[in-house]
């Protein structure tokens, strides 16, 4: 009877590729899966990637080629010499998988490859059982210790957890490479991968950024998740958690979706970031040669739907803003959402684009401009703080009308100051273009140049080569506190721009008007004779109030749609006359038609 063979021990990895599993008292192959081998370390004792192995003939694993992968399968390149009994040595393990498995250390070392070999075994781990290799357990979290890692690029699939020990001490610092974003997303179908407690450096501090004579500046960004790229078609179902990210120089987050006309086959959905700081490339001078700052801290892209941001901080630029010195100036956008199609014209309604986006309790500072939105809807932005910004919240809708656009309970500091490269005296605190927003519960404080101030407004376009304020769907407003700051003054603070609609009905032959989410309407009949309105139609629910003025020329409205007069056949408004509706949400038949109606409220003058 063979006796039981101890447990051998050796100080590295290398020494264990070396180690023969025969040693010891067994006689036949099969017995040799029983020898166990204690590594001391990966380089050397103590450096926390040793462990415990335990060998394995490639004959019962049901395969004849190595699959060894420098971590949890290290190759015996002297177990045998015929393939009975040739293995492999497996590491015993459970829960974390230790990046020092792998060999990654860090301390200036390039640990891309180590690092994605852990990464590569969580993938493995996670096939389909029928065909997973033997030895593989259902462990799916990478772990690193405090240490700064140098990368090129890392590539996470499905089911994977990125952890670190502390987001301040666990750092991957992005080497200075062609590689688009420091991590990629794998496989077809994304889901269920969380990254958490880790500090992200990009390559703005590099020799390369720091020279002033090189010519080819390479922008880098770090979370590149972008539909089709690599055969991928989306991420689902993730969450980022207690993450830094600094000094990129490309997008420092970006999620891309499907974006063509009528494609919605590659959604971002269902996302979750809590805790995630980011510090984008607006820290670049913009003198530097070959700067181009198109890029941002975060862009949500064509179809992203379900995300959700709290706690989060966006920022543009860390050095202090000085206006003389153009090497200083935010010019930072620091937030896209929405889309830019490839065809502008197009149907709004086929147009993928960004919806259901939630930012709760976040924290935008420094820039241009703080949070752009195009062509998108139901964004939601509530107890926000906004400082430092020419513009902080823009809405537009060039493409599609961005509609539901939510600006709630949030700070504004200094929100609409010379920080950026826009004109003296042009601050906005909040913008909009063919959209509808619900501005309400903010506070504002006044900025450094109280003259530019302008609490909501308009976008400029230009109509007839003359520039006028953009056209809006509706713009409601409530509930806003405006607080001067010392020695300024609040005159200007509440003063908006571009919340009335005009509509133009001289060419008016249908008797109706459309107002969308318009509460302040005025209406210009430029020809000379009067112009009938016997019904109107909004996106206003019952209880809302409408004023409508005569603008120009002679507009009359009557009862024979869904207007209530009181006891009024008609009313006619000439120039400069005033009308108040309600909306009411009783149905009355008209022409076969059931209507919700408009009472008029009263008109001015009085007839």
């Amino acid at each position: 009877m063979s006796q039981m063979q101890p447990i051998q021990t050796v100080q590295t990895i290398d020494d264990l590729t070396q180690f023969n599993p025969q040693i010891g008292p067994y006689d036949w192959p099969e017995e040799y899966e029983k020898t166990t081998v204690f590594v001391q370390g990966y380089y050397k004792a103590g450096d926390g990637g040793g462990g415990i192995f335990i060998y394995r003939r490639y004959v019962n694993l049901g395969v004849t080629q190595p699959f060894a992968d420098g971590g949890i399968f290290i190759e015996c390149d002297v177990s045998a010499e015929n393939a009975d009994t040739r293995g492999i040595w497996m590491r015993s393990f459970s829960g974390y998988i230790d990046v020092r498995y792998y060999g990654a250390m860090g301390a200036s070392q390039n640990d891309t490859h180590k690092i994605q070999a852990a990464i590569d075994y969580v993938r493995d781990s996670f096939e389909d059982v029928n065909i997973r290799l033997f030895g593989h357990t259902n462990s799916n979290t990478v772990y690193l210790p405090n240490e700064a890692y140098f990368v090129e690029k890392l590539v996470i699939y499905s089911g994977v957890r990125l952890i670190g020990a502390s987001m301040r001490n666990t750092t991957i610092c992005s080497v200075d490479d062609d590689n688009p974003y420091l991590i990629e997303l794998g496989g077809t179908l994304v889901r269920d991968i969380i990254i958490q407690d880790i500090t992200f450096y990009g390559n703005a501090n590099t020799s390369q950024w720091n020279s002033q004579d090189n010519d080819t500046l390479r922008h880098k960004g770090c979370f590149g998740f972008i539909a089709d790229a690599n055969g991928c078609k989306g991420i689902w179902e993730s969450s980022f958690k207690n993450i830094s990210i600094n000094l990129f120089t490309g997008d420092s987050i970006r999620f891309q979706g499907s974006y063509e006309e009528n494609d919605w086959s590659m959604p971002m959905q269902f996302i979750t970031m809590e805790g995630v700081q980011v510090e984008s490339v607006g820290q670049l001078k913009i003198n530097h040669p070959e700067f181009i700052n198109n890029y941002h801290a975060l862009v949500l892209f064509g179809a992203c739907g379900q995300f959700s941001f709290n706690n989060c901080r966006f920022d543009g630029s860390s050095f202090p803003n000085n206006p003389n010195d153009p090497s200083y100036i935010y010019t930072t956008n620091n937030v896209f959402i929405g889309n830019v199609p490839l065809n502008p014209v197009i149907n709004p309604i086929l147009l993928p684009h960004p919806s259901v986006i939630t930012f709760n309790t976040c924290t935008f500072q420094m820039g241009a401009l703080g949070i752009q939105i195009e062509s998108s809807n139901n964004i939601k932005i509530d107890s926000c703080w906004f400082e430092r910004f020419e513009r902080a919240i823009v809405a537009k809708g060039r493409f599609a009308t961005s509609k539901s656009i939510n600006i709630l309970n949030s700070s504004f500091g200094f929100c609409a100051g010379n920080y950026g490269g826009y004109p003296d005296n042009t601050g906005r605190v909040i913008t909009a273009q063919n959209s509808q927003l619900n501005v309400h519960n903010n506070y504002v404080i006044d900025p450094l140049q109280t003259e530019s101030t302008l609490f909501i407004g308009a976008d400029t376009e230009i109509i007839n080569g003359i520039e006028v304020p953009a056209r809006n769907i509706g713009i409601n407003s409530s509930g806003n506190y405006f607080e001067p700051n010392s020695g300024g003054n609040s005159t200007y603070l509440g003063y908006t721009n571009g919340l009335k609609r005009d509509i133009n009905i001289t060419n008016l032959n249908n008797n109706y008007i459309h107002l969308q989410s318009s509460k302040t309407i005025y209406l210009r009949n430029d020809s000379n004779n009067t112009k009938t309105i016997s019904s109107i139609y909004s996106y206003s629910v019952g209880g809302e109030y409408l004023f409508i003025r005569s603008d120009q020329g002679t507009i009359k409205f009557t009862e024979s749609g869904n207007l209530y007069l009181g006891n009024r056949e008609k009313i006619t408004l000439l120039n400069g006359d005033i009308a108040i509706f309600v909306k009411i949400d009783e149905e009355v038949h008209t022409d076969s038609v059931y209507y919700e109606t408009y009472n008029l409220i009263n008109i001015w003058p009085r007839v």
